[in-house]
């Protein structure tokens, strides 16, 4: 134990930890890992599987066949595979959004009541929600 709290105590422990721009690069492809199977599983905002399927798409430019008929979970499980694969340095505003919205029961409550309305976007809606 002491040798690990020495270790985090050392300036690239802590710029690991707590972020520096300058020597740390997020991986913004594990950060989606992380987050999408939280907001994906909020049944109250992803009504269907074409509601995921619909995020995959017009978020995260994922095509996956709709043709096949899936499980919620076998979808979820899909789209978070896809993620893996994505171009990590374009994923960065997607992510710094996605982690302001998922961890804010105010923002998340915001955009369920968006989604109702007539002309709904995924992406303006997360963008709109992060700078708030």
């Amino acid at each position: 134990p002491n040798l690990l709290r020495e270790l985090l105590n050392t300036e690239e422990a802590s710029n690991l930890f707590y972020g520096n721009s300058n020597k740390v690069l997020k991986n913004n492809k594990k950060a989606l890992v992380g987050v999408l199977p939280e907001l994906f599983q909020d049944e109250e905002l992803f009504k269907s599987r074409t509601e995921l399927l619909d995020f995959a798409e017009n978020v995260l430019d994922i095509e996956i066949s709709r043709a096949s008929k899936r499980s919620r979970i076998e979808y979820i499980g899909l789209i978070i595979c896809e993620v893996t694969k994505l171009d990590d340095k374009r994923l960065g505003v997607l992510v710094d959004a996605l982690e302001v919205i998922v961890g804010n029961e105010n923002k998340i409550t915001q955009m369920k009541e968006a989604k109702k309305l007539p002309n709904f976007s995924w992406n303006d809606t997360i963008l709109k929600l992060s700078r708030q």
